[in-house]
This record gives C-alpha cells, structure tokens and sequence, in this order.
C-alpha cells in the first residue's frame, strides 16, 4: 500500500498553499499594519488583547449559530436520530476544530500582548488576531469546499498560534 496517494497529495498541496498564503500575508500585515503604541503595563496591554479577542467570539457565534437545527433538514431536528446534513456535519467540526486552535491561540496571544512592550511588536497582538480570524473562515470556507480545501486556513490558523506562541517566548527572554 502507496502513503502517498492522491487524496494525500491533495491535501499536501493544500497545505502547501497555506503555508505560502500565510506567508504572504503575514508579510504584507507586518510590512503594513501599522505600529501601535502599547498601555504602559502589562495587565493594560492583556485587556487591550482580550477586547480583541472579540473577533474571533464572534466568528464562533456565526458556527454556532450555522449549527441550530431549525437550519438543518428536518431529519436533524432529532439530534439523537442522527441524520443532520453534510453542511452540519462539516460545521460542526469547523467549530470543534476553532474551539480546540482557541485553546492554543488565546494564551499566546495574551502572553504576547503581556510581553510587547514596544509598538513594533505590539502591533503584532491584533495582526495575529486578524490572521486567526482569516484562517479560521478560510478552514470554515474550504472545508466546505472539499475536505482537503481545510488545509488552507488550517495551517494560516495554525502557523499564527505557533508564531504568537514562539514571540512570546522570544520577547518574555529578550524582556528578563
């Protein structure tokens, strides 16, 4: 039996195509997102953070939303019966699959807004809450289109927590 099959290579370009698409975007939005000036303290610059964090609550509200059976066909009105749509299926696990990046994203992005004390890098707090929130609906989007498709906003989703995580990092040692 071959690993790589067509279905694979397909989801390997896609992957690929998020990789670059992040890429690019993370480029232009740090070439062009402007600097902002940080609050003084770190306890400000977190609450600045979770008032960005807005976003993404509301993208999860919209899957949440997509969710209501009274949407579905009339087959789901009966969760228990089993026999919601594709379209509900697949939202469904857009919004699992959100709620599981959130639980990545959401301390990174805090930690990195806790540690940018410069407007250079604080900047980065809401570029990367624009980027997940891009991601996030590209991975909504996609998967829609094809299972393989995900792969696109998954990995922009993805790649902005590991960065927002690795900052961190970067910036709590830089600042010691």
């Amino acid at each position: 039996m071959i690993w790589l099959t067509p279905a694979r290579r397909a989801t390997i370009v896609w992957i690929s195509i998020g990789a670059a698409v992040f890429a690019a975007a993370a480029g232009a939005g740090f070439a062009l997102w402007p600097p902002v000036a940080p609050p003084a303290s770190a306890s400000d610059r977190v609450v600045a953070a979770l008032l960005l964090l807005r976003w993404p609550a509301a993208l999860v509200l919209a899957m949440t939303m997509s969710l209501f059976r009274l949407f579905d066909s009339e087959g789901a009105l009966d969760p228990l019966d089993g026999q919601p749509s594709r379209r509900h299926r697949v939202n469904q696990r857009v919004l699992q699959n959100t709620i599981e990046q959130l639980v990545v994203f959401v301390p990174s992005v805090l930690g990195l807004a806790a540690v940018a004390t410069e407007p250079a890098t604080y900047r980065l707090v809401s570029l990367a809450v624009a980027l997940f929130c891009l991601g996030r609906a590209l991975f909504w989007g996609g998967y829609h289109v094809s299972p393989n498709a995900r792969g696109l906003g998954f990995n922009m989703t993805f790649s902005t927590s590991v960065a927002a995580l690795v900052l961190t990092f970067v910036l709590a040692q830089t600042n010691a």
